[in-house]
């Protein structure tokens, strides 16, 4: 082929719609990944939403402890107060600590 000005604007022409045809298969897989995405979130959601319920069996578990254990607890600790459902406004007196024997003691009584 010879390489003139009239040439010159062919291969441009050809140039350009080679081009044009590799950006249509780019779009086509946008499209193709845009049809999928909405799909892998939902199940991404659903996975998340089971996570959640383990944790919030977790906490029912913490509070449930909390609510039956007069001493403090590992779980009150970490919340900040010695029952995780009521609030503390700093007013209130807290319970006198009870020692190890006292509580065993106790147990044994019961």
């Amino acid at each position: 082929m010879p390489r003139d000005l009239q040439s010159l604007e062919t291969e441009l022409g050809i140039f350009e719609s080679e081009m044009d045809d590799e950006a249509a298969k780019v779009f086509d897989k946008i499209d193709a990944v845009r049809a999928r995405a909405p799909e892998i979130f939902k199940r991404t959601h659903a996975r998340l939403d089971e996570k959640a319920k383990s944790v919030d069996r977790v906490d029912a578990l913490l509070s449930s402890l909390d609510r039956s254990n007069s001493r403090p607890t590992a779980a009150a600790s970490l919340n900040g107060s010695g029952n995780s459902s009521a609030t503390t406004t700093g007013t209130e007196a807290a319970p006198p600590p009870t020692s190890p024997a006292a509580a065993d003691s106790a147990e044994k009584k019961s």
